[in-house]
């Protein structure tokens, strides 16, 4: 790949270890499993550099990289976790907080991860980045290259359809 390979893959990795938590956390959220949805994050992240030709728009790469994931996630639940997977090594990421069984409040978290990812790509997407990512609607924006307007409406679509869960409620009332 020469010179031009070498920048495109310090790019790629650049952009994997600043979102990897983002990954990660949609990963989980279909999966459940903490090695199942660090598996599921790196074969996607393994798809995605395979197929880096075919992105068309660079500052899309984060929305892209998100529905690969979700995509390679749903399909290893889909297939029952049985999926074999390539794995990146012995690296070390941090795991979203939470996502270990033993925190009181990973029932809860759980719920709402299956509420998120039920939503359309786009809007589970801005509702991870917002409560699970805590970055406000300007950063959500910048991340993921839309306007702050957009980011905002794809946040009110996403908490309306959530509807009245007693434990989404909350939600919805910090985005007002």
């Amino acid at each position: 790949m020469g010179d031009a390979g070498d920048e495109i893959r310090s790019w790629y990795a650049e952009v994997v270890a600043k979102n990897y938590r983002l990954f990660y956390t949609i990963a989980y959220g279909v999966l459940h499993d903490a090695h199942a949805a660090d598996d599921a994050t790196q074969e996607a992240m393994l798809r995605a550099f395979e197929k880096i030709a075919a992105l068309t728009e660079p500052a899309g790469v984060v929305p892209w990289l998100a529905q690969i994931t979700r995509n390679v996630s749903l399909d290893i639940r889909k297939k029952g976790g049985k999926r074999k997977v390539r794995g990146l090594g012995d690296q070390t990421m941090d795991r979203i907080p939470g996502a270990a069984a033993k925190e009181p409040r990973a029932t809860e978290r759980r719920m709402i991860l299956d509420e998120i990812n039920r939503l359309p790509a786009p809007q589970a997407l801005v509702v991870t980045l917002r409560y699970l990512e805590d970055l406000s609607i300007d950063e959500i924006a910048i991340r993921l290259g839309i306007t702050p307007n957009t980011a905002r409406v794809r946040l009110h679509r996403a908490l309306t359809a959530l509807g009245e869960k007693p434990f989404i409620r909350r939600l919805g009332e910090e985005a007002s």
